[in-house]
């Protein structure tokens, strides 16, 4: 070997030695509790606090309040945080004084031992730039509560985080995932699932309530009574988030809802599921929306939801949905034989646009619904056009104001 080869060997593995040596590791079983392994590391300016294979049970919450400290286990199958105490965070990262880098939690499952009343598995309030990933949120037959809290009601900081690949089960009328204040956070490959087989009443996959901009991809939240919910309250605002493959599936009321009181505005969805929700009522829907401005759908799937598929109300303006699938809706009435519910409704809405849907039965499905397209009254300065409407119960389009652009559909 020539001596050139054999230096750049040498200095690789200085290098590498050199950057296994800059983490710092606190083994849990190490100290006299887990808390005192994340001070330890907390005082030494970060490192990684790692749990060991098998059960630790905590008896209280642990909390992160500096920079850099990362929790870690030996993977969601090998390492379980048991959680004895009722109510409060299993694992919180939180200060009055903003930091960054929070670190973050990875590899392990967290579980109750007891029926959990309040509090979330983790919370992040007052730190950004953290990563939650490969992990097991678990009820285990008992409520754990709610899942994750990024942010809380007084708008603390919470922000550039990464949550994937996550799996949920959400016993009762908890919240799994639940976003306030801020902006920038990036959630995808999470599986979130309430109770099955009847979703509890008040329970919730993902919950909105103050965004400036976030991104969710690749995500199932099922079996809730709302699958996502985007609610801010006055003065509060949703904008500019991105939904990318987001399915809400099987819950029992709706599986996307747009409320509250404030502002919405700026969001896109693409290639999202809104199916088979509310199948035991006629007020069950797919997407409803009740408050939003400049939303955009494209190629959506809304299938077999037991009233109508997609339902704007009095109060939304510029909605627009490019292609997917409005089908098999109004499932809560056999046959829908009197057209009381269809595939998309906008009812009181100012400037939408419908284009390249397929609303019928031309899908290749069964299907009930009354109208593919119903234009209810109170809309204006909408568009209806290229949309194949064909083999529905009641008739393709029904245009009730007739002020708007209705050309070129089948």
């Amino acid at each position: 070997m020539s001596k050139s080869k054999l230096s750049s060997l040498c200095l690789l593995g200085l290098l590498l030695a050199t950057t296994a040596q800059a983490t710092n590791v606190y083994n849990v079983s190490d100290y006299a509790s887990p808390q005192a392994a994340i001070n330890a590391a907390q005082a030494a300016g970060g490192g990684l606090v790692h749990f060991p294979c098998g059960a630790t049970t905590l008896t209280s919450g642990l909390v992160v309040s500096s920079p850099a400290v990362t929790l870690e286990g030996c993977g969601p199958n090998g390492t379980t945080l048991f959680a004895s105490f009722t109510t409060g965070d299993i694992i919180s990262f939180k200060s009055t004084t903003p930091f960054t880098p929070c670190g973050g939690v990875r590899s392990l499952t967290i579980a109750p031992t007891v029926n959990r009343t309040g509090g979330y598995a983790i919370a992040i309030a007052g730190c950004g730039n953290a990563n939650l990933e490969n992990l097991n949120i678990d009820s285990m037959g008992n409520a754990i509560g709610n899942g994750i809290h990024l942010g809380d009601s007084t708008g603390a900081f919470a922000s550039t985080i990464f949550v994937r690949a996550v799996t949920m089960f959400i016993h009762g009328a908890f919240t799994a995932i639940r976003i306030e204040g801020g902006g920038d956070r990036f959630l995808s490959h999470l599986s979130l699932s309430g109770d099955r087989p009847t979703p509890t009443v008040g329970s919730r996959g993902i919950v909105i309530t103050s965004s400036g901009g976030d991104w969710f991809s690749d995500i199932e939240s099922d079996l809730f009574e709302i699958g996502v919910e985007i609610s801010p309250a006055a003065g509060q605002a949703v904008q500019w988030g991105h939904f990318n493959n987001v399915l809400a599936d099987s819950n029992s009321s709706m599986g996307f809802h747009f409320g509250g009181s404030g502002l919405i505005s700026g969001i896109s969805c693409v290639r999202c599921w809104a199916s088979s929700s509310g199948i035991a009522t006629i007020n069950g829907r797919g997407i409803e929306i009740n408050n939003g401005t400049g939303l955009t759908f494209t190629d959506s799937r809304v299938i077999n939801n037991g009233g109508h598929g997609f339902e704007t109300t009095s109060g939304t303006s510029d909605i627009a949905i490019s292609g997917g699938i409005f089908a098999g809706n109004c499932l809560a009435v056999a046959g829908c034989p009197t057209g009381v519910a269809h595939g998309i409704v906008f009812t009181g809405t100012n400037g939408f646009r419908i284009s390249g849907v397929r609303a019928g039965a031309a899908v290749g499905a069964p299907n009930t619904q009354g109208y593919g397209i119903y234009v209810n009254v109170g809309c204006s300065n909408y568009i209806v056009t290229g949309n194949d409407d064909r083999l529905n119960v009641s008739g393709g389009i029904r245009d009730v104001p007739l002020v708007g652009i209705v050309a070129n559909n089948l």
